[in-house]
């Protein structure tokens, strides 16, 4: 719920654990692309800002 994703969001500063999301994003790439850690960051945090806005 959006509750749960609020609290989550205050204690952890990310929904979802960084490991979790880089594998996500590596089997999405096709192209099979090095990705620096502050891009994944930037891509987790921008990818979850989006989520949150669409289920508010």
């Amino acid at each position: 719920s959006l509750h749960k994703i609020h609290f989550y969001q205050k204690s952890e500063n990310l929904i979802f654990l960084k490991i979790i999301f880089t594998c996500l994003v590596h089997e999405i790439d096709e192209e099979n692309h090095q990705f620096q850690y502050s891009v994944l960051d930037i891509i987790q945090v921008t990818a979850e800002f989006t989520l949150i806005t669409l289920f508010k």
